[in-house]
């Protein structure tokens, strides 16, 4: 699962990840809200642990020269 953005009322809303802080391999928490919104804090279904945040890793690529040393040799 990855962050990206649903729409709600024609407006893009983030979607925000969430794991248990004690135990890795329990199910991410996807949660749609606003970015004003606080964060409530949520609970791990599976162990009433807290839970916290979760960055996802995302692709990135770069177009054109100038990005690497080995590009425009000069």
């Amino acid at each position: 699962m990855s962050v990206g953005g649903i729409k709600l009322n024609g407006v893009e809303m983030p979607v925000y990840e969430y794991k248990c802080k004690v135990d890795e391999s329990h199910a991410l928490l996807a949660v749609t809200r606003s970015i004003s919104e606080d964060d409530p804090g949520y609970i791990c279904e599976e162990c009433e642990a807290e839970m916290i945040r979760h960055f996802s890793p995302f692709g990135i690529q770069f177009k054109g020269n100038g990005f690497y040393k080995t590009d425009n040799p000069k």
